[in-house]
């Protein structure tokens, strides 16, 4: 214990004598929405609001469109690398899919027009969700089935837990299924006393602990399957949560708008910043690269690239992969963000 507190110390003296995060060359005018990360062909793919899809080969520092065969509203909410080749995006006009890394997208009909959220499960299928429900895929997005209606409601976040047990947020409740989807039933809602929270982010840890980021209320954590939440926000100075990420050592990644990048090892019980390097420029997505490296994308600052990865100062054994959330493996039930 007397180690890691030194590292961690010595970790954040480092940082805070230089700055942690760097421009990278995309354009600062351009929002930007979601990011993906393709460890096979070291491709990063970044979704934009209106802009449509870009993606860099060399570590950020040039980018090209890549928007051939998408029509309409260029609105890409996420996206989703399945292999060194396929690549979906969820759109404000439906769901498209790459087979040449972006080279050209074809529409795919799902059944319904507005997408939020993409993942994969361990088992392999893809889910996607809508405004109006969740659709799954067990043949890599060649047909898809609706396992979940939320009439209006867009569903923007999934996750995983070991009991395949499913968590949904849908008009103000949160809901679970524990049988992949068959029947659901209602747990509550996330309140600070009469005050409700809207939820804009989930993971599940490997303890099958849940993390939901709100709009204003900040991290709610619950170790009992959704039955209870406590608010877990020592150490964040906002409480505006764009997105959550976990890794197999369990460390977690947090962004808030308007500014601002947190991480915690404890699960959330402290939350340590390493923000210095960011403006006042809306973070909205993260992710990382194989080498360790993460990538912020803000709305109105273009994308950052940290200058080392954050955790490499800890033992061997507490430096794990990161996952975009939620593709954090070993998991097998759902997580839903409204």
């Amino acid at each position: 214990m007397k180690l890691i507190i030194f590292l961690l110390l010595f970790l954040s003296s480092l940082i805070y004598s230089q700055s942690l995060w760097e421009s990278t060359s995309f354009p600062d005018s351009i929002p930007v929405l979601s990011l993906a990360f393709d460890s096979s062909s070291n491709i990063i793919y970044a979704g934009t609001n209106t802009h449509g899809i870009y993606k860099s080969t060399n570590d950020g520092m040039t980018w090209i469109e890549i928007n051939n065969g998408i029509s309409g509203y260029k609105i890409i909410r996420d996206l989703l690398v399945i292999n060194s080749q396929k690549v979906f995006a969820a759109t404000e006009n439906g769901l498209y899919k790459s087979t040449n890394q972006g080279v050209l997208w074809e529409s795919i009909n799902v059944g319904t027009n507005a997408f939020g959220y993409l993942t994969t499960s361990p088992k392999g299928d893809i889910f996607t969700g809508t405004w109006g429900g969740i659709y799954r895929s067990t043949d890599e997005g060649e047909n898809w089935e609706k396992i979940f209606n939320t009439g209006q409601d867009l569903v923007q976040s999934i996750s995983f837990d070991s009991k395949c047990t499913i968590y949904s947020h849908i008009s103000g409740d949160i809901y679970r299924s524990f049988d992949y989807g068959l029947s659901w039933q209602r747990i509550g809602d996330l309140r600070t006393g009469s005050t409700h929270h809207s939820i804009n982010s989930g993971v599940v840890t490997n303890n099958d602990n849940i993390l939901f980021g709100t709009y204003d209320g900040g991290i709610f954590f619950s170790s009992d399957y959704g039955s209870t939440f406590e608010p877990k926000n020592t150490g964040l100075n906002y409480l505006g949560i764009s997105e959550l990420l976990v890794d197999e050592g369990d460390h977690i990644s947090v962004i808030t708008f308007p500014k601002g990048y947190y991480t915690s090892i404890d699960e959330a019980d402290k939350w340590n910043s390493f923000g210095d390097g960011l403006g006042n420029d809306e973070p909205m997505t993260l992710t990382t690269d194989s080498k360790g490296y993460f990538y912020l994308g803000s709305y109105y600052g273009g994308i950052y690239r940290s200058k080392f990865t954050l955790f490499r100062f800890l033992p061997k054994e507490r430096t794990k992969k990161y996952y975009k959330h939620p593709n954090t493996v070993t998991m097998d039930s759902i997580l839903i963000k409204k």
